[in-house]
């Protein structure tokens, strides 16, 4: 069952406390436990919230939220928040509060009675949280806007653990955000926040993750909401099942997401609005030539691709508009042929340069004179087919597949380079076998490298005057 989930920028408050919060005579609540910032259903000194009257209780054990007066609300502010033991509340804890809460006795009562809690789990050394208000009794404030830290405030979403030089919360000037869908040692926040050091902006990166559930359209939407609405927002990326979904939310498509369907990287521009872009395919590119002067111009070059889902559809239009004659190839043929005819339409290519796309089991014929091969497939990465090599099928076997792989590798020109998408803590087995046999090779991090210093250089590059080579290098030398 799904954990109930509320609004953080709500706060409920039962019928019989309603009169005396109109009349400003409560203006101090108790909520059990740690409810801080950053905590499951917490709040923020200093967030604005609107103040709603419970009309039938909900139940977390039931997964029922509680329903709401859709006319009685009041807004307010926190003035200030903070913890204790319920054992160390003093008189001065209490003041605001309502007339049958004046000490712990009773507060230790009237938490039990609404939290449906014994007295076992209310003790002297149970935790409870003290929010004080101020309201706003004068004209009314249209709805209250969203916040960052609203983000982790209901358990949605987390800080991830694994990234390095990941931001540990919200409290800086603006803040570039990433969605990622598990914990792994993403190199945002590194790369970003090493850029915001060298270029001296107050800025941090923060990546989160889901929290116990999972993120669906609806909590997507509304954290992009989030991020239209605080300030503090520049920029944010969408990793893997974030990136189709999150394109009906965004207010304007970049063509390189519109083209692809996806957009990895999201910015506010100078009106508000979410513009979403994919750097998957341009980065690739850019980190390619800054590693392989021989690239520098694909124009006549041939490359083949191997995969045809949401990375390799960004890299097939990148490596075509850059003047590569692509092949495609795919386990489905039709899918590879389907992502060839549409880069064809789109660039309205002559018959002599059009991409096209074929089955992996004619990889044999598309070989002479590459060079270029790139994995932008699912085989080598964590999981089922993470022992497979992408240059051949995997129906007959691992042995089948890695002795095909190594044999076409062969073939091809010794100038020839393999490139894999994929980022590890090792070599993919194409990678591998690539190496063995003395081809030049690019593994993920180029593209990593490149991509974020491509949406740096869209966030800050006109403002700052800065060119993509100054941020590629900067975040360079910190991944070094």
């Amino acid at each position: 069952m799904k954990q109930l989930i509320l609004n953080p920028n709500e706060m409920a408050i039962r019928k019989v406390y309603w009169p005396l919060l109109v009349q400003g005579q409560i203006n101090t609540f108790f909520r059990p436990g740690v409810r801080l910032c950053s905590a499951y259903r917490g709040y923020c000194e200093r967030q604005v919230i609107t103040l709603r009257r419970i009309e039938q209780l909900g139940s977390d054990q039931l997964g029922i939220a509680p329903q709401f007066s859709e006319v009685e609300k009041v807004f307010a502010s926190i003035e200030h928040i903070y913890s204790k033991k319920i054992g160390e509340l003093n008189k001065e804890d209490f003041q605001g509060s309502s007339p049958d809460v004046q000490n712990a006795t009773a507060l230790k009562f009237h938490l039990g009675l609404i939290y449906n809690l014994s007295l076992d789990e209310l003790t002297d050394d149970s935790h409870v949280t003290i929010i004080r208000l101020n309201y706003y009794n004068h004209e009314p404030m249209t709805t209250p806007k969203k916040q960052l830290e609203n983000l982790t405030q209901n358990g949605l979403w987390q800080t991830a653990k694994l990234p390095p030089a990941n931001a540990n919360g919200f409290d800086t000037e603006k803040m570039m955000v990433t969605l990622i869908n598990h914990d792994y040692p993403a190199r945002t926040p590194l790369l970003w926040n090493s850029a915001f050091h060298t270029f001296n902006i107050a800025a941090q990166s923060l990546v989160l993750v889901p929290g116990s559930n999972e993120v669906d359209k609806e909590d997507l939407k509304w954290t992009l909401e989030v991020f239209r609405d605080d300030n503090r927002f520049i920029a944010g990326g969408l990793g893997v099942g974030f990136k189709d979904e999150s394109l009906e939310w965004l207010d304007v498509l970049d063509d390189s997401a519109a083209n692809v369907g996806a957009a990895n990287f999201v910015r506010k521009d100078e009106n508000g609005r979410l513009v979403g872009y994919n750097t998957d395919g341009t980065g690739f590119v850019q980190g390619l030539q800054e590693n392989f002067p021989a690239l520098k111009q694909l124009s006549g070059k041939k490359a083949l691709l191997l995969g045809s889902g949401g990375t390799a559809n960004a890299i097939a239009f990148a490596l075509v508009k850059a003047g590569t004659k692509l092949i495609i190839a795919n386990r489905t043929e039709t899918k590879a042929i389907a992502l060839a005819e549409k880069i064809n339409e789109f660039y309205q290519l002559p018959t002599d340069k059009q991409a096209r796309g074929c089955s992996e089991k004619q990889l044999e014929s598309c070989l002479q004179d590459m060079d270029l091969v790139v994995n932008a497939s699912i085989k080598g990465a964590t999981g089922e087919w993470e022992d497979y090599s992408s240059l051949a099928g995997t129906d007959l076997g691992l042995e089948y597949n890695l002795q095909t792989s190594q044999e076409l590798l062969a073939r091809l020109p010794a100038s020839c380079v393999i490139a894999d998408v994929i980022l590890g803590n090792k070599d993919t087995p194409l990678i591998t076998q690539a190496k063995r046999l003395g081809l030049p090779t690019m593994d993920g991090l180029p593209m990593v490298v490149s991509q974020a210093a491509l949406a740096f250089s869209l966030s800050y590059g006109q403002e700052l005057g800065l060119a993509f080579s100054q941020a590629y290098q900067a975040m360079k030398k910190a991944i070094k």
